[in-house]
């Protein structure tokens, strides 16, 4: 690979839909290793990315990149370029990465029917392959099991390019990344480390600088106290030495008004005014100057209904077939009122299959409860905008209020064509929620959700009387919000069938 750094000068980006920058003024450099690019929903991440790439073009300044760049999406909609060669490949790299990340040759004429975890395996299967000089990553560990993150881990380790990796896992960014970019739009800090080191460099720097913004207000009403006293003072001292009002004969209080003129009294009062507002002036200048990182409310509340019947779903035990010829078993299952349900096992082992089988067949009413699917594409994303659009004005406040306590800007969200797949799901779960609903079934909630945004879905979960419902990799999520699990074990010997235990 050839030395080429990847560097920005004074870039400003906006999309025609916005007055506002996302990104301003931004200048930084790239070197060989990993960057994390961090920040809420729809701060501009997966812009920077294809920025980087030049995919998209600033409105000002100049990027600099290198010629071979390679980005890699979240979507997993459509198999990548290049897919039928990298299986076809029997060269020693790509032996290597499909063993490690567990491709099957025949997966390019399997797409439709593989599971979301197996199609991102084989994106980041055929990007490596092609080992570009500056690789732009989009949320890799979405829709993949905990075995698989580590193989993912390893695999990404290995890259010795420029590496930008936009992720809301925690441990992938602290392990692999030498610098953080958080975006704050339209600011960007770039800070050394991982997301750790990095995220409490910019807390202690917001800390500091919102205690000498403080500081700087207080020692402006002070001055500005002792400008008014000093002015009032200079009134009266206006007022004593005026001769106006004497009469002809009063000598005595002309003479002492002469000597308070020949001191200069009055004219030292005049000084320290003019210092003070001097002062003053400067540091107002000095608060303005003082940039303070923005902490915007978050967390959401809300109750959730506890139907009265004794059960939501039944289903006696049965089988449904998978792709390639695999069988889903599964044993009679319950959902009551008070269930709170994980669901877990490996990729493609039918969890969603048998979500989707119970959406369908439930015999609530629709605003009863909230079906979050695992993946929602670019068409149903845009469609879902529209819909938020017509929503009446009591409606649609009550969502975006509910959308900017999940950490997400509810008028740039309103902007964009489409939403990102975190904003997207933000929406589906905010549209839900203002239903009140019994039950709530998510398939990967975490998945393309900044840390902030996990954080406050779990706060409120935790506390709702709805029954849960959720498949997941983040064992940190689900032994926050569940009681009991639903585990989808492959059989090893024939792997051509999948038990519910």
């Amino acid at each position: 690979m050839t030395e080429h750094l990847l560097t920005f000068s004074g870039v400003s980006f906006s999309y025609d839909s916005s007055w506002d920058f996302l990104i301003d003024n931004f200048t930084g450099s790239f070197g060989k290793g990993w960057t994390g690019i961090v920040g809420p929903n729809g701060a501009g991440k997966t812009t920077l990315l294809l920025l980087a790439c030049g995919i998209l073009s600033p409105v000002k300044g100049i990027i600099s990149h290198p010629q071979d760049c390679y980005y890699c999406h979240q979507r997993t909609d459509d198999p990548p370029d290049g897919l039928t060669d990298f299986l076809s490949s029997y060269e020693s790299d790509a032996s290597v990465l499909k063993s490690i990340l567990g491709i099957d040759d025949g997966y390019a004429d399997k797409w439709r029917v593989l599971s979301h975890g197996e199609r991102k395996r084989s994106q980041l299967g055929v990007a490596l392959w092609k080992a570009p000089e500056m690789f732009a990553l989009d949320e890799p560990t979405n829709h993949i099991d905990s075995d698989t993150k580590s193989m993912i881990r390893d695999a990404l380790s290995r890259y010795s390019g420029i590496g930008l990796l936009v992720s809301h896992d925690r441990e992938l960014l602290d392990e692999l990344c030498a610098n953080t970019v958080y975006l704050e739009p339209p600011d960007l800090y770039m800070k050394p480390g991982g997301y750790t080191k990095a995220y409490a460099q910019i807390e202690q720097e917001r800390k500091a600088a919102e205690k000498k913004q403080v500081h700087a207000k207080k020692e402006i009403v002070k001055l500005k106290k002792e400008l008014h006293k000093r002015r009032m003072k200079a009134e009266a001292a206006e007022k004593a030495k005026s001769k106006k009002g004497l009469t002809a004969n009063d000598s005595d209080a002309r003479e002492k008004i002469d000597r308070g003129r020949v001191t200069g009294k009055d004219g030292k009062i005049s000084r320290q005014s003019k210092s003070i507002d001097s002062r003053l002036s400067r540091t107002q200048e000095k608060s303005a100057a003082i940039r303070v990182k923005k902490n915007h409310t978050t967390g959401i509340v809300f109750d959730g209904v506890k139907l009265k019947r004794d059960m939501i779903y039944k289903t006696t035990g049965g089988s449904i077939e998978l792709s390639m010829g695999r069988l889903l078993i599964y044993p009679a299952l319950e959902i009551s009122p008070a269930s709170r349900i994980a669901v877990i096992g490996p990729n493609g082992s039918g969890k969603s299959t048998l979500i989707n089988k119970i959406v369908n067949e439930l015999s609530l009413a629709a605003d009863d409860y909230v079906y979050v699917p695992q993946e929602y594409s670019m068409i149903e994303a845009s469609s879902l905008i529209d819909q938020v659009r017509k929503l009446g004005h009591d409606c649609l406040g009550n969502l975006m209020t509910i959308v900017s306590r999940l950490n997400s800007r509810p008028e740039r969200l309103i902007e964009s064509p489409t939403p990102s797949p975190g904003e997207a799901r933000k929406l589906l779960l905010a549209l839900g929620l203002l239903k009140n609903p019994s039950l709530i079934i998510m398939d990967e909630p975490t998945n393309h959700l900044d840390i902030v945004s996990i954080q406050c879905i779990e706060q409120a979960l935790s506390s709702c009387d709805a029954a849960l419902l959720l498949v997941s990799h983040d064992k940190r999520f689900l032994k926050t919000l569940t009681h009991s699990t639903w585990r989808f074990i492959t059989n090893q010997e024939t792997l051509n069938s999948t038990v519910i235990v």
